[in-house]
């Protein structure tokens, strides 16, 4: 497979993550390791995942190129199995801040812990589920890392602002915002739906990623921040059975991203989709 051949093939299937991913402050150029993963049975489609935006002190082969971003600089691609790196760090997360919605089960609980892992204070963010949220809570104070207790229903706008309000006021600072807070309400077809359960699954899943941006951003300007939101595949295969509302929820989110990727990267905010 040629080059240019296998790059529009990443920014096609992975374009949210490759597009946010590159800090424009960077000193050197970055570059963005990939993995082919197995090829399916079912599609003739090459799937790859990203792993890390890291700088490198020497590669073995040279760069595919991509268009130069907004401010001019260029962003390199190299292929892991062929590239060789000297000092492959993750970023250090020590005393950052990160605010994690949904935070109690599932996704955002198991990132919650793993940030706490890596030195970070986490805030946990949820809405029902007190005693899971504050399982993680604890689980995250065993390993020496400082986590804040924070609800809210995302799901209502002046909520966010609360949320990331109480963040701010306990660690005094805010340099990473987890949108993953989310769900399907329930499978229920269109037909058999109504105003507001229409409403509940978009205000949860669509506008509470918007509001809480809004919110967070004079916080994570501050220190060039980044926002990471949660989507689905169902952003892509139009979801299941009684899940099209949330399959175009999510598709909202990806899209947003894109948009908010290239809106917030001239104040060093970076903003990705998982």
């Amino acid at each position: 497979m040629g080059g240019d051949t296998l790059l529009r093939r990443i920014t096609h299937e992975i374009g949210e993550v490759l597009l946010g991913d590159i800090p424009e402050e960077a000193e050197r150029a970055n570059v963005v390791h990939f993995r082919r993963l197995p090829p399916s049975p079912r599609s003739d489609t090459t799937y790859y995942n990203i792993l890390y935006t890291v700088r490198v002190t020497d590669v073995s082969c040279p760069p595919h190129r991509l268009p130069s971003r907004p401010a001019g600089r260029p962003v390199l691609l190299f292929p892991l199995e062929e590239t060789i790196v000297n000092d492959l760090r993750i970023p250090d997360l020590a005393d950052k801040v990160f605010l994690v919605t949904g935070a109690s089960t599932g996704i955002g609980a198991a990132v919650a812990k793993e940030l706490g892992r890596q030195g970070a204070k986490v805030a946990v963010h949820y809405y029902a589920s007190e005693a899971e949220a504050r399982a993680v809570v604890d689980e995250i104070g065993r390993v020496g890392a400082d986590a804040f207790l924070v609800r809210g229903n995302v799901a209502e706008c002046a909520a966010n602002t609360e949320i990331v309000e109480k963040t701010a006021a306990h660690f005094g600072r805010i340099d990473g915002l987890i949108n993953n807070a989310g769900g399907m309400l329930g499978r229920i077809p269109v037909e058999e739906s109504n105003e507001t359960h229409d409403r509940a699954v978009v205000d949860l899943n669509s506008h509470s990623v918007v509001w809480m941006t809004r919110a967070a951003l004079p916080w994570l300007r501050k220190q060039g921040g980044v926002v990471i939101n949660t989507t689905s595949i169902a952003a892509r295969n139009g979801g299941g059975g009684g899940a099209i509302l949330y399959a175009a929820a999510k598709g909202f989110v990806s899209t947003i991203t894109k948009g908010l990727a290239k809106e917030l990267v001239g104040d060093g905010i970076r903003v990705n989709a998982v």
